[in-house]
């Protein structure tokens, strides 16, 4: 059948017509992250690998810089004066940071970073003719360095000829005037290492109260304030942290350790996940969190027995956690690509099965 010209332009504009009617517009609705990026760490302050909270600041330290956020959220940079073993976490205290690079050791004020006129300097080379390097660990993001409970801080290092001894050095610290840090005495600590390869791998190291524990290729440590130390676990573990009043101490492959006497004594165990061995742990409050690349978990132990129960991460995917910290109503943690922070009632959200 044949259509005039003007009735085949007519149905063509209905048939569009009709077309257009059918058509749904879409809205793009912008999807909210529940993790937030402190703008103020970019660039060259965004690698982070550790954070303390204290009553006035939150200090947060990475390669190039040491920075502060203050109650009212300003935030300020102080540029370091030595290169950081990236990756590796060097420590903090409410006092002072710790700063490590060739033979020298900067002792470093954290509320007054910049002046260096308040800052002690350790030559390495000086304190111990035998001295090789600083052994900052085997672990990424733990590291080997770290101050205890009464300002003390331990520095593991490599020596010319070791043997089947690793050597570490207590530094003890004054604070003058609030700003100035002197070290105040020093104790040579040598840790006899029963491996029957002569190493000095230091597979983990922590300040735990007054104390430090330290685990070497084939045997863990516990050194008191005064250099002494003893033996507490007849093979090398990956992790340690307190929680409460107990210790646990973690090793591959599903390896748990307890104690619930300041590292004495032991109960071994082989029920923890492998995948948590390796994580970072920390404690807000009453809580013990456990970070592992980008995601985080809520462990509760109860005994040898444990709940793990992984919490809300979005806008953190990709982003690999050094550290967590609790400072004002917000959690914050650091990343090797910047700082984030989510308010503290919504950090303990779980996440959704996938």
């Amino acid at each position: 059948m044949r259509y005039p010209i003007k009735a085949t332009i007519l149905i063509l504009m209905l048939t569009l017509t009709g077309c257009v009617e059918e058509v749904e517009v879409v809205k793009e609705i912008e999807i909210t992250k529940s993790w937030s990026t402190q703008i103020a760490f970019d660039n060259l302050t965004k690698i982070k690998t550790n954070t303390l909270a204290t009553d006035a600041h939150l200090f947060v330290y990475g390669p190039k810089f040491f920075s502060s956020i203050d109650e009212e959220n300003q935030v300020s940079h102080a540029f370091t004066r030595l290169n950081y073993p990236t990756f590796f976490r060097l420590p903090i205290s409410k006092n002072y940071f710790i700063e490590a690079e060739g033979k020298w050791l900067r002792f470093a004020s954290s509320k007054y970073p910049v002046r260096d006129e308040n800052s002690a300097w350790i030559d390495l080379q000086a304190l111990d003719p035998s001295f090789q390097g600083i052994n900052f660990g085997s672990k990424y993001q733990i590291g080997a360095i770290d101050i205890n409970t009464l300002g003390q801080c331990m520095v593991p290092i490599y020596t010319v000829s070791p043997g089947n001894n690793v050597t570490a050095y207590l530094f003890e610290t004054t604070i003058k005037d609030d700003m100035k840090i002197e070290v105040s005495d020093t104790i040579k600590v040598s840790i006899p290492n029963s491996s029957a390869i002569p190493s000095e791998y230091v597979y983990c190291s922590k300040a735990i109260k007054d104390y430090f524990i330290i685990s070497l290729d084939n045997s863990t440590f516990k050194i008191y304030s005064n250099g002494e130390h003893k033996k507490i676990i007849d093979t090398s573990i990956f992790n340690v942290f307190l929680h409460g009043n107990t210790l646990y101490a973690l090793k591959q492959f599903n390896q748990l350790y307890i104690s619930k006497n300041d590292g004495e004594t032991w109960e071994f165990y082989e029920n923890y996940p492998d995948y948590l061995v390796l994580a970072n742990y920390f404690v807000l409050g009453d809580s013990l969190i456990a970070t592992r690349n980008s995601d985080i978990f809520s462990v509760k132990f109860n005994g040898n027995q444990y709940k793990i129960r992984p919490l809300l991460n979005d806008g953190l995917e990709t982003n690999e956690i050094t550290s967590v910290s609790e400072f004002k109503d917000s959690i914050y943690v650091s990343t090797y690509s910047g700082l984030y922070f989510k308010g503290k009632s919504k950090f303990y959200e779980g996440k959704k099965a996938e």
